[in-house]
């Protein structure tokens, strides 16, 4: 598979680096002027900042006291299988590698935090209206949001050209005979299963050639593209039912 060159490095790196950066500083500003639990209005019931800390992961998925270390095993994993992905992208693919950078950059900086604090990772962006709220989120899952939204647009646009087998002959009058090297026409003729066997056959995909073989790597890619960032996601992105809200101890 092709190697990642110049291009996609100056955006990949970049995106990586700033998001990594903005998602640390902005939990340490949380942490250290936003009381825990407690609500407080940027505008109005539409934006909070409310300090929470979650052990967990997405969809209040929750593995008890092992969560921690569970899940950073498989934020590892993930990171692995992106790293392996970005080195297979196309040079100048920008959109695929934006999306891959934007996934990293979320499980990188969720993964910091369950690496430094026993408490979890930190959350504080709080949206929703009235009773109706979003579970607390933060940059790091923020961008790990976007770049699986982005893949499902362009981690599929590589494609295996297309390879065709020999054209189709034209019919001929019975008795006429067919110039030298000209393939027999199939027979149109046939009914019941073995005809549907005969279409299932001429519809089934030709195998690609071994020549063939790094530009048909974007269907796998892509695929995997699609499950690692949704997973990576999963680890990343806002968690729900995984604290419970209370008021700060008297």
């Amino acid at each position: 598979m092709p190697r990642s060159s110049a291009p996609n490095a100056v955006v990949f790196w970049p995106v990586v680096v700033v998001i990594v950066i903005a998602d640390i500083v902005t939990k340490l500003i949380a942490l250290s002027t936003l009381p825990p639990f407690t609500p407080q209005p940027v505008l109005g019931e539409g934006l909070r900042l409310t300090l929470v800390r979650n052990k967990g992961a997405a969809f209040g998925l929750y593995l008890g006291d092992y969560s921690r270390y569970i899940f950073m095993v498989l934020t590892v994993g993930a990171l692995v299988i992106l790293w392996r992905l970005y080195q297979s992208t196309r040079e100048g693919d920008l959109p695929r590698t934006l999306a891959i950078a934007l996934v990293c950059a979320g499980a990188v900086g969720n993964l910091i935090d369950r690496i430094r604090w026993h408490e979890g990772v930190v959350d504080f962006i709080d949206v929703g209206f009235r009773d109706m709220r979003w579970p607390r989120f933060n940059v790091a899952d923020m961008a790990g949001g976007t770049g699986r939204s982005s893949s499902r647009g362009c981690c599929g646009a590589t494609t295996a050209p297309s390879v065709r087998g020999p054209k189709a002959v034209p019919w001929r009058p019975v008795g006429q005979k067919r110039p030298q090297g000209e393939q027999a026409p199939r027979p149109a003729h046939r009914t019941g299963p073995r005809r549907s066997c005969a279409i299932a056959a001429r519809a089934r995909p030709a195998a690609v050639p071994a020549a063939h073989l790094p530009e048909a790597g974007g269907r796998i890619t892509s695929f995997w593209s699609r499950r690692t960032a949704m997973f990576a996601s999963i680890c990343s992105w806002p968690r729900a039912s995984t604290y419970r809200e209370r008021s700060p101890p008297p």
